[in-house]
């Protein structure tokens, strides 16, 4: 019995099955699908530009992070919110650590600011 619990909790943190978690998304209800962690993680680390980041989010309803579910729409205007005050220097910019690092996005977010500045990574 022990071994299966093992091998049901592998399971459902490769795929980030969480029945229960949902996400508002403009009024509507957004309940996450399974995914592969690993294809989601490579997919995203292959991204080279933000459009191919977002492109990525939205061919899945959102991510499952440690706080919950992400919807897709919500990362890309977080992300979005991030990208407008750094390029223009605000004060009240959202914070970078407001983004979930599931499947490696935050530090995606991270080397593609870097890039999109001229910044040596």
């Amino acid at each position: 019995m022990e071994r299966f619990n093992f091998l049901a909790q592998g399971i459902k943190k490769l795929f980030r099955i969480d029945q229960d978690t949902t996400s508002k998304m403009d009024g509507e209800v957004v309940k996450p699908h399974e995914y592969n962690e690993v294809d989601m993680v490579i997919k995203i680390n292959d991204t080279k530009s933000f459009d191919d980041l977002y492109k990525v989010l939205n061919s899945t309803n959102g991510l499952n992070g440690t706080k919950g579910f992400y919807d897709s729409l919500s990362l890309i205007k977080l992300i979005e919110a991030i990208r407008v005050g750094i390029l223009n220097h605000e004060d009240q910019k959202p914070s970078i650590a407001a983004l979930t690092n599931s499947c490696g996005l935050r530090n995606k977010v991270i080397q593609l600011l870097k890039e999109s500045l001229g910044l040596n990574i």
